[in-house]
C-alpha cells in the first residue's frame, strides 16, 4: 500500500534540497521509540482517514474493528497534512485522542513517520506503544522504511508477503494482523442489488460485467489496469454483450498513466471509466459478474477480498498479498514470471528487485469461461464468499489478540537493548 502521499511533482533543484534538509531536521527533532506505557483503555488511530486509497481505507477498517470490539478509540486524520484527496466522506472519528499512555496504531508508510508523529505531536506520543501499520509490496524493503521504524515499538503487517519482508528488514517485532474486510449482508449480495447498482452506473441488465478498482497514487505500474484492459480486449473485443467497469481515483496525480488508460479505452464503447470518488468501490462491485486484478504486487489486496465478501468470482495474479486468503479452490489464480520493478512514478526503485508478470493470455481465457458458464461462475462465486467470510472471521479475532499481545510485552526495554 505504498500511497504516494503528495500529488505534487517532485519539486526541482533548490526545493528538493530543501525537502531533504526539512526531512532530516524531522528525524533529529523526533525521539527514537522509548519506553512505553501501553493501556488499552486509550488507543488512537491516526492516518489519512478521509483519503479514497488503500492507506486510508486500512486505517477505517482498524478503526471499525477496534471498536465493535468494545474498545475506545480516539481518531487523528493526516489527510489535509499530506495533501491527499480528502473526499471520503468518514465521520466515524471516535473520541477525542488523549495524551499520555496509551497505544497509537499508525497508519502511514515508513518515509513519513516522522513527519506523521510531528503533526500529531509529541504529548500525544510520549508515554504510548507506536505500533506501524504497514504494507510493503516487494520483497526488499527500501531505506527510508527501515529508518522509520526507528521511531515505532512494533509492525503490523497485514499479510504474510509484507511480513516476510519486513522481518528481513527491521530489528522490531513483526506481526501478520490482517485488514478486518467488512462482510455485508446476505441482502446486498442479492440480484436486486446487482441491478440497482447497474442502473445507478448506466449498464445494461443483461451485460456480462468485469470490475476492476484502484487509486493512482496506489501506483500505476503497481496496480497494473493496463493488463486488466488487454485480458478484457482478447477476451471480448467490442462484444456489446461484455462491459468493464474500471474505477480509477486521483486520474490527475499521473496524467502519464490518464494517458496510457485513455489510449488503451479509444474505439471501445464496451469500457467504462470511473474517475468519480462519489461512486463507492462497493457500488462497482455489487454491479459486476466477476472482478478482476492482474496487479504486480499487492501487500494485502483489499478490493479483492471486498469482491469475494460481496459473492463475486475474482480473477487476480497468482503472487504476493492476497495469497493469503485465496486459493485455487474459491478464485481463479493466474500465473506469472518475475521481472524487474520499473517505476515511473518512482515509488519503487529498479533496485528492489522484482514483481510480477502476469499471462493477460491465461487472463482473457478465464474471462471468456466465466463469460460462458454461468454454472462454474456461481460455484466461484459462492466459495468467494465463503472463503471471504472465513478469513475475516479469522481476522477480527487476530487484530484482537495481537493488541492484547502488543500491550503485554514489555517493548520499550527490548528497543534499548537492540540499539
Amino acid at each position: 500500500m505504498a500511497t504516494r502521499l503528495s500529488s505534487e511533482a517532485v519539486p526541482p533543484g533548490w526545493q528538493l534540497r530543501l525537502a531533504e534538509i526539512k526531512s532530516d531536521l524531522l528525524r533529529r527533532l523526533i525521539p527514537t521509540a522509548g519506553e512505553a506505557v501501553p493501556e488499552l483503555d486509550n488507543i488512537v488511530v491516526a492516518g489519512l482517514l478521509k483519503s479514497p486509497t488503500g492507506l486510508g481505507q486500512s486505517a477505517r477498517l482498524c478503526i471499525s474493528a477496534l471498536q465493535q470490539a468494545g474498545y475506545r478509540v480516539g481518531t487523528i486524520d493526516l489527510s489535509k497534512h499530506f495533501k491527499v484527496n480528502a473526499d471520503v466522506p468518514f465521520e466515524n472519528f471516535g473520541s477525542d485522542p488523549r495524551d499520555g499512555r496509551g497505544i497509537l496504531i499508525l497508519h502511514i508508510n515508513g518515509p513519513q513517520v516522522t513527519r506523521a508523529l510531528w503533526r500529531i505531536g509529541q504529548a500525544r506520543v510520549r508515554k504510548k506503544l507506536m505500533i506501524g501499520y504497514w504494507a510493503w509490496e516487494l520483497e526488499t524493503v527500501p531505506p527510508g522504511w527501515i529508518d522509520g521504524a526507528r521511531f515505532l515499538h512494533e509492525i503490523w503487517a497485514p499479510s504474510s508477503f509484507s511480513a516476510d519482508a519486513f522481518s528481513r528488514a527491521i530489528d522490531r517485532p513483526v506481526r501478520v494482523v490482517p485488514h478486518v474486510a467488512s462482510l455485508r449482508s446476505r441482502d446486498g449480495q442479492t440480484a436486486d442489488a446487482r441491478r440497482a447498482a447497474r442502473l445507478m452506473l448506466d449498464l445494461p441488465e443483461s451485460a456480462f460485467v468485469v470490475a476492476f478498482g484502484f487509486a493512482m497514487q496506489s501506483n500505476f505500474e503497481r496496480k497494473n489496469p493496463i493488463a486488466a484492459l488487454a485480458a478484457f480486449k482478447e477476451a471480448f473485443g467490442n462484444n456489446p454483450s461484455a462491459r468493464l467497469v474500471l474505477r480509477c481515483l486521483d486520474l490527475h496525480a499521473y496524467p502519464r498513466g490518464a494517458e496510457a488508460l485513455q489510449r488503451q479505452i479509444a474505439g471501445h464503447d464496451n469500457i467504462h471509466l470511473i474517475s468519480d470518488v462519489s461512486i463507492p468501490m462497493n457500488l462497482t462491485i455489487d454491479a459486476a459478474d466477476v472482478y478482476v486484478s492482474l496487479h504486480r504486487s499487492e501487500g494485502f489486496g483489499l478490493t479483492i477480498l471486498e469482491a469475494m465478501a460481496a459473492g463475486k468470482p475474482v480473477i487476480a495474479t497468482k503472487w504476493s498479498g492476497n495469497i493469503d486468503f485465496m486459493s485455487s479452490h474459491d478464485s481463479i489464480l493466474i500465473d506469472s514470471h518475475q521481472v524487474l520493478v520499473d517505476d515511473p512514478q518512482g515509488v519503487y526503485d529498479r533496485s528492489l528487485g522484482c514483481w510480477a508478470e502476469p499471462s493477460i493470455t491465461e487472463a482473457a481465457s478465464a474471462l471468456r469461461r466465466l463469460y460462458h458458464d454461468v454454472e462454474f461462475r456461481n460455484t466461484m462465486g459462492v466459495r468467494a464468499l465463503a472463503a471471504a467470510e472465513n478469513f475475516v472471521l479469522k481476522s477480527r479475532s487476530t487484530i484482537l489478540a495481537a493488541l492484547r499481545a502488543a500491550a503485554s510485552e514489555p517493548h520499550g526495554s527490548a528497543i534499548r537493548n537492540a540499539r
